[in-house]
């Protein structure tokens, strides 16, 4: 994301805006990777520690599949 976006600005003068737009961008890549780490925690946890079709207040699957809906 971030060499497109200066690959787009090639040529512009480095001033106080684009300086601002490129602290932003890593800004805003830093917070997503925050994210996608705190996303992998909680699959792991999930992974680890599954949770039963009783806990999730949900009965028990049915013995015939459910009926097919053609078009």
């Amino acid at each position: 994301m971030l060499p497109r976006f200066l690959a787009a600005r090639a040529g512009e003068a480095l001033d106080a805006a684009l300086q601002r737009a490129i602290l932003d961008l890593a800004w805003r890549i830093e917070e997503l990777l925050h994210w996608f780490a705190q996303a992998d925690a909680v699959l792991a946890a999930a992974i680890a520690s599954p949770l039963t079709r009783a806990e999730l207040g949900l009965g028990p699957l049915p013995d015939s599949p459910p009926p097919r809906l053609d078009p």
